[in-house]
């Protein structure tokens, strides 16, 4: 059986070093032909089911650099801190996760940050409601799972339901 060569044009090409692991090339795949390796994620394209389509590729925004694209040389910065002293303690990022996310609960839309498991690994999740806000608040410094909360995100989208995206894998 001769099989084709395949020009390695999908995620192999993305340094790990530069790829944050967001593992939306793995839901958007059309042949779910890429995986993610345990431990340190890292993507994994499985070359006998991957068709070399390239759209892993076409929607990187590590392997694109979307930002050279769409933001000035120069972006703006701004800086936001709130006026509860309460909150303002419990915060690292002058509270601004936890009032957007209210601001986005409160019209009846989902938060999406990572929060620690009962094993003490980052993984995302998704809240509906205030009282569970806690657990995406602080800093966690470490690599955090999305697993399929790219798809989630999705379904929400299409039902025209206000998204917050939070805590990148990187």
């Amino acid at each position: 059986m001769i099989r084709k060569r395949l020009s390695k044009n999908n995620v192999n090409k993305v340094s790990s070093i530069v790829c944050s692991v967001c593992r939306y090339f793995e839901q958007l795949c059309p042949t779910q032909g890429i995986t993610i390796k345990e431990k340190f994620l890292a993507p994994v394209v499985n070359e006998d089911t991957c068709i070399d389509c390239g759209l892993c590729l076409k929607r990187c925004a590590q392997f694109n650099d979307i930002r050279s694209k769409h933001y000035n040389t120069f972006p703006k910065v701004y800086l936001v801190k709130i006026n509860d002293k309460k909150l303002l303690k419990r915060s690292v990022s002058g509270g601004f996760f936890t009032t957007i996310a209210n601001f986005v609960l409160e019209r009846n839309g989902v938060v999406f940050g990572y929060a620690w498991s009962k094993d003490l690994v980052a993984h995302h999740i998704m809240i509906i409601t205030k009282y569970n806000l806690h657990l995406m608040q602080g800093s966690k410094y470490v690599q955090s799972d999305t697993e399929n909360t790219y798809s989630q995100v999705n379904e929400y989208l299409i039902a025209n339901k206000l998204v917050l995206y939070t805590g990148m894998s990187c």
